[in-house]
């Protein structure tokens, strides 16, 4: 009679964990241009990986972003051969809008010369009010004194209106100006 004996064996790897867990990249503001999200991480019992989605890909490349808004960097161990895979955790980034600045100038004689200074987050705004002249009607706000182009102001916040990215921090626009005075007769 033959007996055979079989061999059962319990997993006694344990999850890897993390020397040092990646953090977020602090101070990060909108510049049109992708900026890695966060400093990686560090471990001795695997390979940390990395992803924007919470069910991946997971790579070793550090994740970037481009647009302001917040991000969530996904990540995880792939364990050696002494460790288990690591459960999926994330680190919350930010990417702060750029504030920018207009400022505002009558154009005209006899007025003070700036209209008004406005700071916004990420995109260009319009005065509360339009300047006034006697005898003109305001046509616009314009990117010189003469000439120039009219600035169109687009709100990201509004549907159907495109957002574009600012590439200044800082805009002067000028007020043009129609003449709507009457010839005396």
């Amino acid at each position: 009679t033959t007996i055979s004996l079989y061999a059962h064996w319990t997993d006694a790897r344990v999850e890897a964990s993390v020397s040092t867990a990646p953090s977020a990249n602090t101070g990060l503001v909108y510049s049109g241009e992708e900026q890695a999200l966060i400093t990686a991480g560090s471990t001795n019992e695997g390979t940390i990986k990395y992803s924007l989605s919470e069910t991946g890909p997971f790579t070793t490349e550090i994740p970037t972003g481009t647009d302001s808004g917040s991000y969530r960097v996904y990540y995880k161990i792939e364990g050696d051969d002494a460790h288990l895979d690591s459960d999926v955790d994330y680190v919350e980034v930010t990417i702060s809008t750029l504030p920018v600045t207009a400022t505002y100038y009558n154009n005209c004689p006899g007025a003070d010369d700036v209209f008004a200074t406005v700071t916004s987050d990420d995109y260009f705004k319009a005065p509360d009010d339009e300047p006034e002249r006697a005898g003109w009607i305001f046509a616009g706000w314009y990117t010189a004194a003469d000439g120039g182009d009219q600035y169109i102001f687009i709100d990201p916040s509004v549907a159907g209106h495109d957002h574009y990215p600012v590439t200044a921090t800082t805009i002067s626009l000028y007020a043009h100006w129609t003449d709507a005075r009457v010839e005396a007769s």
